[in-house]
C-alpha cells in the first residue's frame, strides 16, 4: 500500500490462490479503498501465474491486474466470502474471515443461517464439501444441524452424498435426525445405498436407522416410481452388490415392493445389471414376481432392452407360459434377431415349441417384413441366418412387396446361405427387380459380385423403372471389379 512494488509483486506470484488474496484484502480494509491506494502508488511488473491462481498473463499491465484483483475481491463480498471459504477453504481462512467479520461478531445466528439462492446454508455447503474441521467449528458457533435447503435436504443428505463417514459422524451426534427425508421422499440411507456408501450404510444402521424404511410421498411426478421404495432398492437400481449383501445381512427384505409393485429384482433387471441379478436370485428373490401393472421381471428386462438379463432369466426357469404368448415375447424375439444374437434367440426356441410358429407368425414394419427378411438385412448376422433356416419352411417367402429374404442379404455369407438352402436367385418383386438389383441399390457391391460370378444371375432384365443391373452401376458408381464383370456379361 506504501508503493512497495517488490512486495505487491511476490504475494501475487506467490498467492495460492484467488481466495487468500481476497480474505488478505477485505480482512486488511475496505476493499475499494485498498484497491485505489494499490492503483495510485504500485506500478506493477508481469506477473507469472499458474492457471489455477489469478488469471494475470505476463504481459498484464499494472491497470488490468488491478481490475483483476477488484473483480476477485467484489465477487467474494460478506457473505459471499464466508461460503467461498466454507467450500473451498481451509478452518485457519475461515477463522481470520470471521475475525474480521463484523456481521458475525454482531449476529452470529443470522450469519449462519443465511442461505444461497437454492437455500443452502453455510454448513451444507461445508458438508457437501467434507470439510469435517470447518463443520465442527460450524456446529460449534451454533450452526443448526436440522436447516433444510430448497429441496428439503438437510446437511446429513449433503454429507452421506459426498461419502464423508467423517462428517456424517458429526452429524449425527449432534443431532441430526436420520429419517430427515428430502422433497423426494429419500432419507440419509437410501442415498447412501444408492451410491453405494457401504461404511455410511453400516453407520447409519448401527445407530438405529430401519433398514427397510421406505421413501415417503413426494411432490414431483417423475419421482412417482420411487415411493416406497426401500433401500436394497436403490442399491439393486445401481448395481452396488456390496451394499446389497451388506443390507441383506442387516434384515433387508428381498422381495419388498415399492408403490408400483416393484421389487429390487425388477429394478437390477431393467437397468441391465446381471451379477446384481444374479445375485438376488441367489438370495431367494422371487423370480416370478409382478408389478401392478402385471409386468414380471422378464417383461420389464425386454421393455428396457436388457436382451442380457431376459437370457438369464429364461436360462433360471422363469415361468413363460404367458410371456411366450405376448407382445414382449415378440418384442424379445425381434430384438435377439436384428441384434445377432443366436445364444438368446436358441434360448427362447428351447422355451417351447410355440416359439418356433410364432418366429414365423411375426411381421415387423415397414412392409410387413418375416424375421427372416430382418436377420438377412444385418450385416454379420450369418449364426441367426443359418437357425433361422432350420426353421422357416420357405426361403423364399414374400413380404406385401414382393421382396424375398435374398432381396435383403446384406453381405455375402447371408446370401450364401440362403442360397444353399434354396433361395431363387433371379426373383423379382413387384417392381422387377431380383436380388442383385436390390443388393446394388443398397450399396451392398459384394454381395452384387458374388452373385454374379457363383450364382450366374440376370444382368440383363430390368425393373419397372427401366433401370438395369448396368445403369445402376453406373448411376451409384459401383467399384470397378462389378463394372467389368457386368460388361462382361454383354
Amino acid at each position: 500500500m506504501k508503493g512497495d512494488l517488490s512486495t505487491t509483486e511476490t504475494i501475487l506470484r506467490f498467492s495460492p490462490s484467488s481466495l487468500d488474496i481476497s480474505i488478505a484484502l477485505l480482512t486488511a480494509g475496505t476493499a475499494d479503498f485498498l484497491i485505489s491506494r494499490m492503483l495510485a502508488y504500485v506500478n506493477l511488473s508481469p506477473v507469472a501465474c499458474s492457471p489455477d491462481k489469478l488469471p494475470i498473463e505476463e504481459n498484464s499491465s499494472s491497470e488490468a491486474v488491478l481490475h483483476i484483483l477488484n473483480k476477485t475481491v467484489k465477487k467474494f463480498q460478506n457473505i459471499s466470502l464466508l461460503r467461498e471459504v466454507v467450500s473451498k477453504g481451509s478452518l485457519s481462512q475461515l477463522q481470520k474471515v470471521l475475525a474480521g467479520c463484523k456481521k458475525f461478531k454482531e449476529d452470529r445466528k443470522s450469519c449462519l443461517e443465511k442461505t444461497d439462492q437454492r437455500g443452502r446454508t453455510l454448513l451444507m455447503s461445508a458438508c457437501a464439501s467434507g470439510k469435517s474441521e470447518v463443520v465442527e467449528f460450524l456446529l460449534a458457533n451454533g450452526a443448526r444441524v436440522d436447516a433444510r435447503d430448497n429441496k428439503q435436504r438437510t446437511a446429513l443428505h449433503f454429507s452421506v452424498a459426498n461419502n464423508s463417514l467423517d462428517v456424517v459422524m458429526l452429524l449425527v451426534r449432534s443431532g441430526a435426525r436420520i429419517y430427515d427425508e428430502d422433497d423426494g421422499g429419500l432419507m440419509s440411507l437410501h442415498y447412501a445405498s444408492q451410491n453405494g456408501r457401504n461404511k455410511i450404510v453400516f453407520f447409519l444402521i448401527e445407530h438405529g436407522c430401519d433398514v427397510n424404511h421406505p421413501t415417503g410421498d413426494t411432490n414431483e411426478d417423475t419421482e412417482r416410481s420411487l415411493t416406497g421404495s426401500t433401500a436394497l432398492h436403490f442399491a439393486a437400481q445401481n448395481g452396488h452388490n456390496e451394499t446389497i449383501l451388506l443390507l441383506l445381512r442387516k434384515g433387508a427384505k428381498v422381495d419388498s415392493v415399492n408403490l408400483n409393485g416393484q421389487t429390487p429384482l425388477m429394478l437390477a433387471a431393467k437397468r441391465g445389471h446381471v451379477t446384481t441379478v444374479e445375485l438376488l436370485l441367489h438370495r431367494g428373490a422371487d423370480i416370478n414376481a409382478s408389478d401392478v401393472y402385471q409386468n414380471t421381471v422378464l417383461e420389464i428386462a425386454v421393455l428396457a432392452k436388457t436382451l442380457c438379463v431376459a437370457k438369464l432369466l429364461i436360462q433360471r426357469g422363469i415361468n413363460t407360459d404367458g410371456f411366450v404368448r405376448s407382445m414382449s415375447c415378440e418384442r424379445l424375439l425381434t430384438d435377439a434377431i436384428s441384434g445377432g444374437d443366436r445364444d438368446l434367440l436358441q434360448t427362447l426356441i428351447n422355451v417351447q415349441d410355440s416359439v418356433k410358429e410364432k418366429l414365423q407368425e411375426i411381421r415387423v414394419s415397414p412392409w410387413d417384413k418375416t424375421l427372416l427378411h430382418v436377420a438377412a438385412e444385418t450385416k454379420g448376422n450369418f449364426q441367426v441366418i443359418d437357425l433361422l433356416t432350420e426353421i422357416f419352411p420357405e426361403v423364399n417367402v414374400k413380404t406385401p412387396r414382393g421382396k424375398t429374404p435374398l432381396h435383403c442379404a446384406a453381405d455375402v455369407n447371408i446370401a450364401r446361405k440362403l442360397l444353399e438352402t434354396g433361395a431363387k436367385v433371379n426373383e423379382t418383386d413387384q417392381f422387377g427387380e431380383t436380388p442383385a438389383m436390390a443388393a446394388a441399390r443398397n450399396n451392398h457391391w459384394d454381395v452384387v459380385e458374388f452373385l454374379i460370378i457363383y450364382n450366374s444371375c440376370v444382368t440383363n432384365t430390368s425393373n419397372k423403372f427401366g433401370q438395369t443391373l448396368q445403369s445402376m452401376a453406373t448411376l451409384w458408381e459401383a467399384p470397378s471389379s462389378v463394372k467389368k464383370l457386368l460388361q462382361a456379361q454383354l
